[in-house]
């Protein structure tokens, strides 16, 4: 099952950027990232906007995911509902529902944990990230999840 590592956060948060500053990425595209201890791995990155804005159902992601093959995802996601898409905690609930596995979460510009589902990891948050340039959000990123 895919190692999942999430961005999530409000409007104009910084995701995009983020996703763009950690990876080089910004259209879909299967991604090598260098690790501090586990060497190379590569990532599936369905694109820099979160699901819900591109109009994409946990379901439909999770059937991209499985055509692609991918073992790893870097992703992003709205807290809130967007649209005719659920909130985040719905996506990463029927994630685990599926047997996925959330490596990491980040969620941008909270002071407060947000709510998710039983069996995510322990949250990163960085906080004021509307104010932040994204590669600094990017190097506290790297860091916690040893990203290269």
């Amino acid at each position: 099952m895919p190692n999942l590592y999430i961005v999530i956060g409000e409007a104009e948060t910084r995701k995009s950027s983020c996703i763009r500053a950690l990876s080089g990425v910004f259209r879909r595209k299967r991604y090598t990232i260098r690790t501090v201890n586990d060497g190379d791995i590569d990532v599936y990155i369905p694109g820099t906007s979160s699901l819900q804005e591109r109009g994409i159902s946990p379901d439909d992601f999770m059937d991209e995911v499985k055509r692609d093959g991918s073992q790893n995802v870097l992703m992003s996601l709205w807290i809130s509902a967007t649209g005719t898409q659920p909130a985040g905690h719905t996506y990463i609930q029927r994630f685990i529902q599926a047997g996925w596995n959330i490596e990491r979460v980040v969620v941008l510009d909270e002071k407060d944990p947000i709510d998710l589902p039983q069996g995510c990891p322990n949250q990163q948050l960085i906080p004021g990230s509307r104010n932040l340039p994204a590669n600094e959000i990017a190097s506290q990123i790297r860091q916690s999840w040893q990203w290269q």
